[in-house]
């Protein structure tokens, strides 16, 4: 193994790292990186385009878009660059009078560009809009830019000339905005204000190597250099890490963003004495130019100049590395090399940036902080040519085709990308279905949805459903291009939905359903629905009173965290209302294939405890019984920014209690510890964890007894201590065998529906099953140490 594997994952795309990537951490730099690049790509010296090896030497100094691009890529794989830096098909046509042979090597990457793919069809769709963009949008960005670089030379003088630190503070701020703003003009052709970079000491010529070249174009692959040079010290891939690394990254994090202007020209200089300074540039000096206007139109001394302009960079490079490493690629969510992908092979590099991007809603919308935050960022990777203006006037043709293609844009808060990019160090080697994106995206690959909607064996398309979509547009929005068989069917109680969705039919598919649940109309679920819904008007008007007293109970649980998280979990089901969440680990997932294999909430906590029936290490068997509350108390943890974790409250408790903040804070973390884990224990110890259980791995019922709702009596246990009092149902997953068949009516009306369900069960010969709650916490325990399945089925 080499010294440094530990930071280094094997890349689930197969791509082969550049070798000093497994060496010690200062081994890999820009320059290296280009380098050890040559002998991956197989380019054969010269420059490759897909699988053709072309010779572009005599090209070089008429390039239009600067002699940089094309000498600095020399010996390597432009593949990507080629297809994201030009729009048109004439640099295509241009290219083909260098051709020299075919490649004798495989691309050292899994991504394609065909003609009928999502980006080359997207690129196509731009085309045709970029025209009637008007030119104001770019010429807004060139007097922001302007504006900000004024100001910063404004008050950088102002600060020096009072030796005043809250204007430095200030200049600092509009440092860290100009460089933002700066990096809209790198990725194009070589123009002055590309340079305005470089007040912050970092150079273009190596920003364009580890952002243009690298990180552009493999995104949180292996191969991302602005990853790569932040390890050790910030692992974003999910790797196992140390306990030091994990947690540690998290306290020191500010200290590596105070030193990113500094460390970036001082590992600059050292690297000059290893390559004979070929990496410097006469224009990095542009940098100085700032405290040299300082120094002259203060008329302070040079050492004051020097120390004032040294707290500009620190508070600019603060400001930069927080919204950089938070803008837009470090979520649990988002795809990191190591996590399963999309595809290994014919990977759209479009769908490739999907996958590793997530914009936020706050900053859209907005040109000035689009252009000073790295805003629309998705839209940027893709055509990173266009001026951050221009992108908002493309939105709608790129929506067009996301539904062509049944792809989504991630639109996330900007808390959510905070959160989640701090959360995603604490990460090790993620199971493949820990992410929510991926499993969505593997079941859109696995249940010959063709990109439409299938229910049975039927493919609908519901797309000008969507909006108007009584439950809230959501339900239909997640599950494009996948099955939605059980959802439908557990979600509506009468058979109008039935017969609205011939309005939106298509054709069958011949393609199997990659579930053997069934719902045969004399079949048990199907028998107890028609009961169900025809007995409803019977309890229809206690149900605004039951509602009501649902929300009270749920009001006054709300002033213990996790009775609330646990209440609110009654609300996730039924139409958009302000206590949802969870959706697709929950209702997509787990309700529709319970301890099964594509049961999300099973998978996410593997490998730490692991409930299906597989042969197990002696520790995961019965030590997983000791750390099991170390897992239980992290859950909250492990979805920062989400309904679980209520960040106002510790600022509530200090402008309240008088406290000091940091005391409210630690007492939080304490409140929310304790409520994760009573919500683990009750949780995990409610109805499906036990022996007696079916889990994936058991024997099943024969394919003739696959009825769901009969599945769903088999994966489930209730218990008699909580089955009958309103609040226990509401605050501990009660009555869960009837929730789980009937998930959007309310906690509180499920007691009403007792003697027709016990009535069908009877009728087709099933047993519900009843245990203590004693019995399921034993039970739970005991299926973790279970390794061998179950031989014989559950039988009627």
């Amino acid at each position: 193994m080499p010294p440094h594997s530990e930071v280094v994952p094997h890349s689930s795309l197969g791509i082969v790292p550049p070798a000093s990537r497994t060496r010690k951490a200062h081994a890999l730099t820009v320059e290296v990186w280009l380098e050890e690049k040559k002998d991956t790509d197989g380019a054969e010296g010269l420059w490759r385009v897909d699988d053709g090896i072309y010779d572009l030497t005599d090209f070089i100094d008429s390039h239009p878009g600067g002699a940089d691009w094309i000498s600095l890529t020399k010996g390597t794989d432009i593949t990507e660059a080629f297809e994201v830096h030009h729009l048109t098909t004439l640099p295509e046509e241009m290219l083909k009078k260098y051709f020299v042979k075919k490649a004798s090597a495989k691309r050292n990457a899994p991504f394609t560009f065909k003609e009928d793919g999502f980006y080359r069809t997207l690129k196509r769709e731009i085309q045709k809009v970029i025209k009637t963009v008007p030119k104001q949008s770019s010429n807004t960005s060139n007097f922001l830019i302007d504006a900000l670089t004024f100001f910063l030379f404004f008050f950088s003088t102002l600060s020096v000339t009072y030796m005043s630190y809250g204007l430095g503070l200030v200049s600092g701020l509009f440092l860290g905005m100009v460089t933002i703003a700066a990096h809209n003009y790198i990725h194009r052709k070589d123009n002055w204000r590309m340079y305005l970079w470089q007040f912050s000491l970092m150079q273009v010529r190596e920003f364009r190597i580890s952002h243009v070249f690298s990180h552009h174009l493999h995104t949180n692959t292996i191969d991302d250099l602005e990853i790569s040079l932040l390890e050790p010290l910030l692992q974003y891939m999910p790797i196992e890490k140390k306990p030091a690394i994990r947690w540690g990254q998290i306290c020191y994090a500010p200290f590596i963003w105070i030193s990113f202007f500094h460390g970036n020209v001082l590992r600059r200089l050292m690297e000059a004495m290893h390559c004979g300074g070929r990496n410097l540039r006469i224009t990095d000096l542009t940098g100085l130019t700032l405290p040299l206007a300082m120094y002259i139109l203060s008329g302070r001394s040079l050492l004051d100049v020097l120390w004032m302009w040294n707290f500009i960079l620190l508070v600019g490079s603060v400001h930069y590395g927080f919204v950089g490493l938070h803008a837009a690629h470090h979520h649990p969510d988002i795809f990191h090399d190591g996590d399963t992908p999309r595809s290994t092979e014919d990977y759209d590099w479009g769908l490739s940036q999907l996958d590793a991007v997530m914009d936020r809603k706050e900053i859209s919308g907005s040109h000035f902080l689009v252009l000073t935050n790295f805003g629309d960022h998705c839209l940027h990777h893709m055509f990173p040519t266009l001026d951050h203006g221009t992108l908002e006037h493309l939105y709608p043709v790129f929506k067009e085709v996301l539904g062509r293609f049944g792809a989504e844009l991630r639109m996330v808060s900007q808390w959510d990308t905070i959160t989640g990019g701090s959360s995603n160090w604490l990460f090790a080697a993620r199971p493949p279905l820990h992410s929510t994106h991926i499993w969505l995206e593997g079941k859109r690959a696995d249940d010959g949805a063709e990109g439409l909607w299938r229910i049975h064996d039927n493919l609908y398309d519901f797309s000008s459903f969507v909006d108007s979509h009584p439950g809230g547009k959501d339900w239909l929005k997640l599950t494009k291009g996948t099955d939605i068989t059980e959802a439908f069917e557990s979600h509506h109680i009468s058979d109008v939905p039935e017969r609205l969705i011939h309005n939106f039919f298509k054709r069958t598919t011949d393609i199997p359903r990659n579930s053997p649940f069934t719902f045969n109309e004399n079949e048990f679920y199907k028998v107890l629905k028609k009961r169900i819904f025809c007995f409803f008007p019977t309890f229809a008007s206690a149900f605004l009173s039951v509602h009501l007293r649902s929300f009270i109970l749920g009001a006054a649980a709300g002033i213990f965290l996790s009775l609330t998280a646990v209440a609110a979990h009654n609300f996730f089901h039924q139409r958009d209302n302000f206590r949802i969440d969870w959706r697709i680990s929950h209702v997509l997932s787990h309700h529709s294939y319970t301890n099964t294999v594509n049961d999300l909430e099973i998978s996410s906590l593997e490998p730490f405890l692991q409930y299906l029936p597989t042969n197990k290490h002696f520790i995961i068997r019965y030590v997983s019984w000791l750390y099991s509350p170390i897992v239980y108390a992290f859950i909250f943890f492990a979805s920062p920014g989400k309904c679980f974790y209520p960040l106002p409250f510790p600022f509530f408790m200090f402008l309240t209690t008088g406290e000091s903040l940091g005391y409210c804070f630690l007492m939080f973390l304490w409140t929310t510890v304790v409520s994760s884990t009573y919500f683990g224990i009750v949780g995990l110890n409610a109805a499906h964890h036990h022996p007696d259980i079916f889990h994936d791995g058991d024997s099943p019922r024969p394919e003739n007894e696959m009825d769901w709702g009969v599945y769903q009596l088999d994966a489930v246990m209730d218990r008699k201590d909580i089955t009958g009092s309103h609040f226990l149902v509401l605050t501990n997953f009660g009555d869960h065998g009837l929730h789980h068949m009937f998930p959007t009516i309310d906690h509180g009306l499920l007691e009403y529906l007792y003697p027709v369900f016990l009535k069908t069960c009877k009728e087709f010969g099933l047993e519900w099953k009843l245990s203590s709650q004693l019995g399921l916490v034993k039970g739970q325990y005991r299926q973790l140490a279970k390794n061998k399945p179950k031989s014989a089925p559950q039988r009627r």
